[in-house]
């Protein structure tokens, strides 16, 4: 259906369902508003179904989640970790990192965790070509490099009963 509205209704409908998640995830703080108007034009909606898995521990990752509705829980070595996120939430940002060293995208980046649908949950993808494609084309810098906490570092805060800071591992 979106495919068939004029470029600029498309546009503006996408920015308008799409830009507000994009706006709370903290690498994307201080992007100009055009890049983030086509990052939302090439994000991709999936509906997970309940107890379907969006990612997977120790395989590669390659794209970056945005929780429009629904819950995603987490394991970690099959265990169900006290961890789930909601509406407006997001992980797997660091399948987007961009290592500055080489001239190819980094890939060695394994999911610390793996997140499964607890009821259905609309999702969206961000893809790490797309984010590199649509950075570099308006100017923004993807050889940024994030201090994130290692897997052994997740997996000891999984441990605990509380998490101070929901969004440093997932």
């Amino acid at each position: 259906i979106l495919g068939r509205l004029p470029p600029k209704v498309r546009k503006t409908l996408l920015r308008e369902m799409y830009k507000t998640h994009l706006e709370t995830c903290p690498i994307l703080k201080g992007v100009e508003d055009p890049i983030l108007d086509k990052l939302c034009m090439q994000m991709m909606p999936y509906l997970a179904m309940e107890d379907d898995e969006i990612v997977v521990e120790n395989e590669i990752g390659d794209c970056m989640y945005f929780i429009v509705s629904g819950t995603v829980g987490f394991w970690i070595g099959g265990n169900k970790i006290d961890h789930e996120l909601g509406k407006h939430r997001y992980f797997g940002e660091v399948a987007l990192m961009h290592d500055p060293d080489q001239d190819e995208k980094y890939s060695g980046s394994k999911r610390t965790a793996t997140g499964r649908a607890i009821a259905p949950t609309k999702i969206l993808i961000l893809d790490q070509d797309t984010f590199a494609r649509v950075m570099a084309a308006g100017g923004g810098d993807v050889s940024f490099v994030l201090l994130l906490p290692t897997a052994d570092a997740c997996a000891e805060a999984s441990n605990k009963d509380k998490h101070d800071d929901d969004d440093k591992c997932w």
